[in-house]
């Protein structure tokens, strides 16, 4: 006979998990100053925070990408999982693009190809090409894409230009596109069936609408929303999971692959 224990000994399947898909370190992001900042001590720090999937997202620049991972894999390989990320500057605001921890030439050929000018960690550093056109070189490349504060004065794409325009019907539209990040709650709503946030809603709610009309799209319209700490201290990520709820993830197992996903599929939801 089955008994109780038998049961809960097995695997119950997919289970959300905190993440942090947007933070800074020190010696890659030029504007980060605490020198405490390194890889190793974010992923350290992550673990003790309970979180399963981070993503260290410089600007511009993967210079301790591949140093975190390793770390990772090192000294906590069954605890949380660290993805080769990046944001870029591009024409029309921030951009986060993340790849498989096991891919990150792959992050090293998007910037060659982005053709960025400027120095590499720098937040002013930027590429003249289109979100949209960023997004479909990382998709190219097997990456996906996650906007980057969308609703951020000057760095934000639906911010630094309000109102409707083609160009962000592009961005909503782009197959390499998977989520949004936003910097308030109320922002967490946009482009959704249920966004109702001011006079713009009803062209957001369109652009989305566009999106499912899309060969290939229309089973996975709907975009992930997160939150993201976007630290640039360690004083600011550990601030951020004790007084800002970490976004969660539906996670199957800690992969890239399920990570993918769980974007493709939310709900993605706020602790």
């Amino acid at each position: 006979m089955i008994q109780f224990k038998d049961i809960l000994a097995l695997d119950n399947g997919a289970r959300f998990h905190s993440v942090d898909l947007h933070i800074h370190s020190y010696g890659a992001s030029h504007d980060v100053k605490d020198q405490t900042m390194t890889p190793e001590a974010i992923v350290d720090s992550a673990v003790r925070q309970g979180l399963s999937v981070i993503a260290i997202t410089d600007h511009n620049s993967n210079a301790n990408v591949q140093r975190a991972i390793e770390y990772a894999q090192k000294r906590h390989s069954h605890a949380i999982l660290v993805l080769a990320g990046v944001e870029i500057t591009t024409a029309h605001g921030h951009l986060l693009a993340y790849f498989a921890p096991d891919r990150t030439a792959d992050l090293t050929r998007l910037l060659t190809r982005l053709d960025l000018v400027g120095e590499m960690g720098a937040d002013n550093t930027r590429t003249a090409k289109s979100m949209a056109d960023t997004i479909a070189e990382v998709d190219r490349l097997g990456g996906i894409c996650i906007a980057a504060h969308i609703n951020r004065e000057k760095t934000g794409f639906e911010a630094f230009t309000p109102g409707f325009q083609n160009w962000k019907k592009d961005i909503i539209t782009s197959p390499g596109l998977y989520g949004l990040e936003a910097d308030s709650v109320d922002a967490l709503l946009w482009y959704s069936e249920n966004d109702s946030g001011g006079p713009d809603a009803a062209e957001r709610k369109k652009m989305l609408a566009a999106r499912a009309l899309i060969s290939g799209l229309s089973p996975r319209h709907h975009l992930a929303h997160v939150q993201g700490s976007d630290a640039h201290s360690m004083k600011h990520f550990e601030h951020q999971g004790r007084n800002k709820p970490w976004t969660r993830v539906k996670l199957s197992e800690l992969s890239f692959d399920a990570f993918r996903v769980a974007l493709i599929d939310p709900p993605c939801q706020q602790q």
